[in-house]
């Protein structure tokens, strides 16, 4: 029996992908472009080309299968965005029901637990319902704000030495590497021990600050770098000017006016279930100086 990896070509879905063949699971990928897991394909993956949006595909993909990890593919031109979600989760429930799949892990994020004032997890929140009502056992992985966020400072890190955001910039999130993130899905996905609907939330070692993140970067790179908090405003048409639809510019906005009135948070109390190991200084190291030194 199989478990079958969705959007493995991505940050979360590789190290899934990696660790599961690790293992010695018998793996199946779907991928829009065969040639971009031909690495994974030599190591023993069955890869089924096309999109987990196509619900005959993915039913067809997930004949006999033990496991489903499920990822929606983020999409910032999208101008409706529980559509988009629903639209991979509608398609992922067909195929749980059609073939009775025991185990589901579903990358859902932190501020899930609620319809308003979380931006783009809005969607996952709708994704979340669909999906609990085909599975029988699922996790609803919730991690925090992706460290790999950061990168998209880098431009203006090289080339004014400052970071932008429309969150106060001592305002502490918990940060999270998508790699670790990667790696907890793939624990689960191999123990399949849980029973019903189980929320699994992961934060990094501590939350961090903008203020914090412009410290450790120019500690790393021997420059001054300086955090900016903008208006919502400046954000959107920033948002805009780097192809993101309206709508998803205003979501990320709202994402951070959720964050910073505490109503997007984290419930479980920590643990070494709900903890990762990668700190910001350390993912800076590691991730943040080689994508600024290529930029």
């Amino acid at each position: 029996m199989s478990i079958v990896v969705t959007t493995p070509t991505g940050n979360i879905g590789r190290v899934v992908t990696d660790q599961l063949l690790e293992k010695g699971e018998q793996v199946t990928i779907i991928a829009r472009d065969p040639d971009k897991v031909a690495d994974f394909a030599r190591r023993g993956a069955k890869v089924v080309k096309g999109s987990h949006s196509d619900a005959r595909l993915l039913i067809e993909a997930t004949k006999g299968a033990e496991a489903l990890f499920v990822l929606t593919p983020p999409d910032v031109s999208c101008t409706d965005i529980r559509a988009h979600y629903e639209k991979f989760a509608n398609a992922a429930a067909e195929a749980i029901k059609v073939n009775e799949i025991p185990y589901v892990v579903h990358l859902s994020s932190v501020g899930a637990d609620v319809d308003h004032d979380n931006g783009p997890v809005l969607g996952l929140y709708y994704a979340e319902k669909i999906l609990e009502k085909a599975a029988k056992n699922i996790t609803q992985l919730r991690p925090g704000y992706f460290m790999e966020n950061t990168l998209g400072q880098v431009k203006s890190v090289k080339d004014e030495g400052h970071m932008y955001t429309s969150m106060a910039g001592d305002l502490p999130i918990p940060m999270v590497a998508t790699r670790d993130i990667g790696l907890r899905a793939a624990e689960l996905l191999t123990a399949r021990t849980w029973r019903g609907c189980q929320v699994v939330e992961l934060q990094g070692p501590q939350p961090t600050s903008y203020n914090q993140v412009a410290s450790a970067v120019a500690e790393l790179l021997g420059k001054e770098v300086r955090h900016i908090t903008v208006s919502g405003d400046q954000l959107e048409s920033a948002l805009q000017g780097m192809g993101f639809s309206a709508a998803m510019a205003h979501s990320f906005v709202d994402l951070s006016h959720g964050m910073e009135k505490g109503v997007v948070k984290f419930h479980q109390k920590k643990s070494d279930s709900t903890v990762s190991k990668t700190s910001y200084p350390e993912f800076a190291e590691s991730v943040f100086r080689r994508v600024y030194e290529s930029a």
